[in-house]
């Protein structure tokens, strides 16, 4: 009975041991919050024209290939806005209506700067992720988040 109380002390000793270890090993795994950035993927270089036809000969295909995916094309800049900018196809008309809708945050400072430096009628590069399509009366691919990029992906 005598080592009963000494048993139970160093027990108790080392369950706080164990204790501030584990606490010790989740902080250094974790890294007291910060962790290393991931780099972003590349994105995929389309045609906007292309991704037009696709829609129109077959929704279910180009929704289930390009919907999510973070893309880079370029277009003819149609409409600036605040958050943001209309692209058409390259080879455009002046009846062309169906094009890239890239949206973007308002307070970002990049593409503040970026757009005042084109006009309508200039040859932007888009990249941004597909979020959606419309096609009430004529086909808008909707980006968001999306950026005015100066140079090209490689």
């Amino acid at each position: 009975m005598a080592f009963w109380p000494l048993g139970l002390m160093d027990l108790s000793l080392l369950l706080k041991k164990i204790y501030l270890i584990a606490i010790a090993m989740t902080i250094s795994l974790v890294g007291c919050g910060q962790s290393t950035p991931t780099p972003d993927p590349d994105p995929l270089i389309v045609n906007l024209r292309e991704l037009l036809d696709m829609r129109d000969q077959n929704e279910v295909a180009m929704d289930s290939k390009y919907k999510g995916e973070l893309v880079e094309m370029h277009g003819i800049v149609e409409e600036i806005h605040d958050g943001e900018l209309k692209i058409l196809p390259l080879d455009s008309d002046f009846l062309q209506m169906s094009g890239a809708v890239c949206k973007f945050e308002k307070a970002n400072p990049v593409m503040i700067e970026r757009l005042q430096t084109i006009v309508k009628g200039d040859v932007g590069i888009i990249r941004g992720t597909i979020k959606d399509v419309d096609d009430f009366m004529f086909t808008e691919i909707e980006m968001d988040p999306s950026l005015l990029v100066l140079e090209p992906s490689n």
